[in-house]
């Protein structure tokens, strides 16, 4: 009996073996473009040429564009730069404490938030695992509202304040996780980056303090709905990986080769885990040659799908420093090798 996309994406959140192994394999918009006409199909078609098994309802949360600076706006008024590849904040709505008095949150309940989700689970819901998608959620959220450098100073001078501004996020987030479950998504996918090459941005208490219980309250909404949870975070977050388990998590992207020591996080997290990412974009796909990207993939099958519970793809996006020639090698790579074979 055949199986489509949706119920590969289930067996594996199972830790059970599919029929083959489902793939995400994201990339920026520039490198879409790039892609898309080294296969020749349209760009829209892309996803189900590269065979995703995965989609994110995001919120239409856009608010303007300031097309002669290069800036979009969200609604939460941050400001991101439209010529880089990639994320690039520009805009930070709240310098200072005081600026948080006068600020108003976007709306989480806006009737038009999920108009093209509803769209995006009409049109693929029946064979496409599709999440609530919630990104940049706490840390990268109040990172975003702040920038970076007033963020950090002021996690440890203004507490009360941050303390207000994570509850505000939180509160945003568990609304729209709401809505999400109502909408119909076959679990939630949140975004947040703790981690660095090594190791945690902040302690592993603080981060226990103030943004455990936080998250934990976003993906309270789902795992109550009986809906699993993903997430993703950057860099090495083996320090509060019991807790990510503990709160509910059930499988965690992208699990970075050249940040985490992924042998020690299957020997200790392999049967309570599933696994998305995995193919080193820091330094294989994008500088190494065609078979060493295959030596990579056969790596990465063996090792995060040890126990059935993974999905392969990037460790990140498909940026354009990566030759399509490395990305053609990880696509055949992919389709040759099963985990179970």
């Amino acid at each position: 009996m055949s199986i489509n996309r949706k119920e590969r994406i289930q067996m594996v959140l199972r830790r059970e073996r599919p029929d083959r192994l489902p793939t995400n394999i994201i990339y920026t918009p520039q490198m879409g473009r790039v892609l898309a006409s080294h296969y020749g199909v349209p760009l829209e078609e892309l996803p189900g040429y590269l065979d995703q098994h995965l989609m994110v309802v995001l919120p239409d949360n856009e608010s303007k564009r300031d097309c002669e600076r290069g800036i979009r706006y969200d609604a939460w008024g941050v400001g991101w730069s439209m010529n880089s590849e990639g994320f690039q904040v520009v805009v930070h709505p709240i310098e200072k404490p005081e600026d948080f008095r006068t600020y108003t949150p976007p709306d989480p309940m806006d009737p038009n938030l999920l108009l093209s989700g509803r769209e995006l689970i009409r049109k693929n819901g029946k064979n496409m695992f599709i999440c609530g998608g919630h990104g940049f959620v706490l840390f990268e959220g109040a990172s975003c509202l702040l920038g970076f450098e007033n963020f950090m100073l002021y996690l440890m001078t203004e507490r009360d304040f941050i303390t207000k501004l994570l509850d505000c996020l939180t509160d945003y987030h568990v609304k729209l996780a709401h809505r999400m479950v109502d909408l119909g998504v076959d679990g939630g996918f949140t975004g947040d980056d703790w981690g660095c090459q090594r190791g945690l941005m902040i302690s592993p208490e603080l981060w226990r303090q103030l943004f455990k219980p936080r998250i934990a309250r976003i993906w309270e909404v789902y795992k109550k709905a009986g809906l699993p949870v993903m997430h993703h975070s950057c860099g090495d977050v083996t320090p509060i990986l019991d807790d990510l388990v503990e709160i509910g998590l059930d499988l965690l992207n992208p699990v970075q080769p050249r940040a985490m020591d992924q042998e020690y996080v299957m020997n200790r997290y392999g049967r309570k885990l599933s696994f998305c990412g995995g193919v080193c974009n820091q330094t294989v796909l994008p500088f190494g040659t065609p078979a060493e990207v295959v030596i990579e993939v056969k790596r990465a099958i063996d090792l995060l799908g040890r126990y059935g519970g993974y999905i392969i793809g990037p460790s990140h996006e498909l940026t354009t420093d990566i030759p399509v020639q490395n990305v053609d090698a990880m696509i055949s790579a992919i389709r040759e090798n099963e985990p179970w074979d």
